[in-house]
């Protein structure tokens, strides 16, 4: 097989135009690229690759001037094949590629494939190998801990600055304010003035006091409240909340008058209480 690529080779030089041929060397297995340039059809590229030799992948991409064909090849059997066929058009920028078969040193005896030798761990080995990952699991740990405590730490704290920032009095005043500025006296919504004053106070309440004001019916707080404060300011707001309740659940009639002398109570009481631990 090489003596008749080689007569052919010798035949090919003398031709063609061609002064000198190239060639290119490889062992059975390896991998080469060969490249061509233009608008050619792809397989029509593939045809004039010899059988022997196995194609990998082919590409295409375009550099500055033209389009570039790569393929990659390689080739299991031994000899020298011809890339550039003598009368194709298309050309590769390799001629030939003469494959070498693997050099085997047949003067040395060949040996048995070694047995798998089977290596026993003591206790010392173990802890050598996992010592690393035990260190770096402590300092995970240690890390979250130290991570979890500082945003604990840091959320407590801004708890802290907003309560003290905003205390329930001047929270209650304010609301207070918004609700004695509104519409709902003047356009004789009895009613929902009534509601927003109870649920302002009992919010106060609650946040002042640290008890359940919200849910809760009139006569529970004042019972909660009865230790809290004197007997003065919780006859104050047991007549605010009754009043609210009659307004909102039994549909008791008020005007005016009475509105705006709640509201003032209200102003009292928060002022009266909010300087009570």
């Amino acid at each position: 097989m090489k003596k008749h690529f080689l007569i052919f080779i010798f035949f090919y030089l003398n031709t063609s135009n061609t002064s000198a041929i190239e060639i290119d060397s490889i062992y059975i297995g390896d991998q080469i690229k060969i490249t061509t340039e233009g608008e050619i059809n792809q397989d029509s590229i593939i045809r004039l690759i010899p059988n022997n030799i196995k194609i990998i992948s082919d590409s295409v991409y375009n550099n500055e001037y033209t389009k570039i064909h790569e393929i990659k090849i390689t080739c299991y059997d031994s000899g020298l094949y011809l890339i550039n066929q003598p009368d194709a058009l298309i050309k590769f920028n390799l001629d030939t590629l003469y494959v070498n078969n693997m050099k085997v040193d047949m003067s040395k005896d060949i040996k048995d494939i070694a047995p798998v030798i089977e290596y026993k761990y003591s206790i010392k080995d173990y802890i050598k190998i996992l010592s690393p990952y035990v260190i770096i699991l402590i300092t995970i740990i240690i890390l979250l801990f130290v991570l979890r405590k500082f945003i604990k730490g840091k959320t407590k704290k801004h708890n802290i600055k907003t309560i003290k920032k905003i205390p329930a009095h001047i929270k209650a005043t304010k609301k207070l304010d918004k609700l004695k500025a509104s519409d709902l006296i003047k356009n004789k919504k009895y009613k929902l003035f009534h509601s927003i004053l109870s649920e302002v106070l009992r919010k106060y309440m609650e946040e002042k006091f640290i008890i359940q004001a919200m849910e809760s019916p009139t006569y529970l707080i004042i019972k909660k409240m009865k230790s809290k404060i004197d007997s003065k300011d919780l006859s104050v707001i047991k007549n605010i909340l009754q009043i609210s309740d009659l307004i909102k659940y039994a549909k008791a009639l008020t005007d005016e008058k009475e509105s705006m002398k709640n509201i003032e109570k209200a102003y009292d009481f928060i002022k009266n209480t909010s300087k009570h631990e």
